[in-house]
């Protein structure tokens, strides 16, 4: 009797007196403090990661592409990012070939048909009224991610809309800017074209579909060899070029996609719009790159809002806005003490607080999980991100 009874108590206490005792012991440390209190009985005060006005005066702003082109070599074989489709694994990139595609698309950006994104002057007293706009219009993905990365690096202004806006709002934000270049999901392609007359300024369309699907993915195997950063590894980086050989060899053509876009861009030409396929702008390799536009004020982003108090709304954000968002939070007490090793990205990317929870585990290593863009297989795609 005495033996269950201790064995009872014992129980009682790991399950309930235990988790206490340590919320109390970790109360005094904590995570986060207060840095603003409520002015008003129903509001919530504002949080700041502990210790932050200590912590705020060692931060030096330095533009966030160089941090990441610092950290990473263009050899590293561990996985960035995964996308789903249907609760399965259907692509995935390592960050040395996401870097890769970055360079490239950057380069791609600055001399596309020997000029690139054009230049337009707009009544605006930030970049000196200068802007070089590419619009985002997309759900998420490694494509969606790689535009955003290069764009920071040629010094273009990122414009994102969320890709659920009516057609109507896209229009109208695209007249305001006067936007000509765009890239956005396939499935997004066929809505413009039918109102192509209501959009005098449009000139290119880049499509940001993967156009390659595998049949079989084995990422833990993959992930087992991480690659060195160090580039003068030889044998690490030929070991890496046999492992890219052996997973293209998995790959097969999406020809669905591929003969959507051939009837596309043949509309497209009647109406004097250009479809270019993203693949087809990441071809060249490119090994260095100058980081364009550092300036800490410099506008590097135009988010637009999801329109609940009215029409949407562009928010400027600059180099240091994206820069105090990524690496102060890198440094937070919470990701130090819990090793963070995947991150599901199912909230949109067009919103700026998972874009910047993208650029944290991009800075951490973090193997990042897009969801199937289906709330039917959201279980499955959690599940795979435990795995």
């Amino acid at each position: 009797m005495n033996i269950t009874l201790s064995l009872f108590f014992s129980v009682i206490y790991v399950v309930y007196v235990l988790p206490c005792c340590t919320q109390l012991s970790n109360s005094k440390k904590g995570f986060a403090e207060i840095c603003k209190s409520a002015e008003n009985k129903n509001e919530s005060s504002v949080y700041c990661m502990k210790d932050y006005k200590m912590k705020s005066s060692i931060y030096k702003y330095k533009h966030l592409m160089k941090i990441f082109l610092d950290k990473y070599k263009l050899d590293n074989n561990k996985i960035a990012i995964v996308e789903n489709s249907c609760g399965e694994p259907e692509n995935y990139i390592t960050y040395g070939n996401f870097f890769k595609k970055v360079l490239s698309f950057s380069h791609s950006l600055n001399t596309y048909e020997g000029t690139g994104v054009p230049e337009k002057i707009y009544n605006e007293e930030k970049n000196n009224g200068k802007f070089r706009l590419l619009g985002l219009y997309g759900n998420n993905s490694t494509n969606w991610l790689i535009t955003d990365c290069a764009c920071m690096i040629s010094g273009v202004t990122t414009l994102v809309m969320h890709s659920k806006f009516s057609i109507d709002i896209i229009i109208d934000i695209l007249n305001n800017t006067k936007l000509e270049w765009l890239c956005l999901d396939l499935d997004l392609v066929e809505g413009l074209l039918c109102r192509k007359n209501e959009l005098p300024y449009l000139k290119k369309l880049i499509i940001l579909d993967n156009l390659t699907k595998r049949s079989e993915m084995k990422i833990e195997n993959e992930e087992k060899s991480n690659g060195s950063r160090k580039s003068s590894n030889k044998q690490k980086y030929n070991e890496s070029d046999k492992r890219e050989d052996i997973s293209l060899c998995a790959l097969e053509c999406d020809k669905e996609k591929i003969e959507k876009i051939n009837s596309l861009k043949e509309k497209a030409k009647t109406l004097g719009l250009s479809i270019i396929v993203f693949d087809n702008m990441t071809e060249n390799k490119i090994a260095n790159v100058t980081v364009q536009n550092e300036d800490p004020n410099f506008i590097a982003s135009i988010v637009y809002t999801s329109g609940t108090s009215g029409k949407p709304k562009g928010v400027m954000l600059s180099n240091r806005n994206l820069y105090n968002g990524v690496i102060p939070a890198c440094d937070c007490n919470i990701i130090k003490k819990y090793t963070l090793t995947t991150h599901l990205s199912y909230l949109p990317v067009s919103h700026i607080y998972e874009r910047l929870i993208f650029f944290i585990t991009l800075f951490l290593g973090v193997k990042i999980n897009i969801w199937s863009r289906d709330i039917k297989f959201l279980n499955t795609d959690i599940c795979n991100s435990k795995r």
